[in-house]
């Protein structure tokens, strides 16, 4: 296959210095603090030692949505090409429902995330009073979907998509990483909810 997701220490320098600090975890930089087991590899964190460094901002918080779609893209492309070419009782196999519809909510969800991610991006960029908000909403939504088209699409690979050789669990392992580092999406939508309503919803 030859994919491989690029570690980029890109979103640590997002967030300025090198380094993100999200709830006593840091990714980026080296500080020298005790070294924390990650369900991605290739991005090592480590227990915080100070606090230098960027925490969890719009402009972080938009980075990591729009890593999200990102990863959720590429594993819906490689679902369709695989619904394509695999052929099943002299059909390809995207022609079942219950592979068609698994990759048609995945396009669904990755347009919609892009569209978050593009508003929030927009907002940051322009320091738009919306941007903690438009952030929120869009680390809420777009790391979900990325968890979700890595499952989806590896229910659509079969037992291949569950292989080492594969690169699907590398993109699920990132989207698991995006998705639990910092703010969960519960606690999001929290934010989203107390900034839209003007008033602390419990989450």
């Amino acid at each position: 296959m030859g994919y491989a997701l690029y570690p980029g220490p890109y979103l640590a320098h997002v967030g300025g210095g090198g380094r993100i600090e999200l709830k006593g975890l840091v990714y980026g930089g080296d500080d020298g603090g005790e070294l924390v087991q990650s369900v991605d590899p290739s991005r090592p964190l480590r227990r915080s030692t100070s606090t230098n460094g960027a925490g969890e901002t719009p402009r972080v918080r938009a980075a990591m949505a729009a890593e999200a779609v990102g990863v959720a893209q590429r594993v819906l492309e490689l679902g369709i090409e695989h619904a394509k070419t695999r052929m099943q009782f002299g059909k390809p196999i995207g022609v079942y429902q219950a592979v068609s519809h698994q990759l048609t909510n995945t396009y669904t969800d990755v347009e919609l995330a892009r569209s978050l991610v593009y508003w929030a991006a927009w907002c940051v960029a322009e320091e738009d009073e919306q941007a903690a908000v438009a952030a929120a909403a869009a680390k809420a939504f777009a790391a979900e979907a990325a968890v979700a088209a890595c499952e989806r699409s590896i229910q659509v690979h079969g037992g291949t998509g569950f292989t080492w050789e594969h690169p699907l669990h590398r993109f699920y392992k990132r989207a698991l990483w995006l998705e639990g580092l910092g703010s969960r999406p519960s606690e999001l939508r929290g934010e989203v909810a107390d900034a839209v309503l003007g008033v602390t919803v419990p989450v």
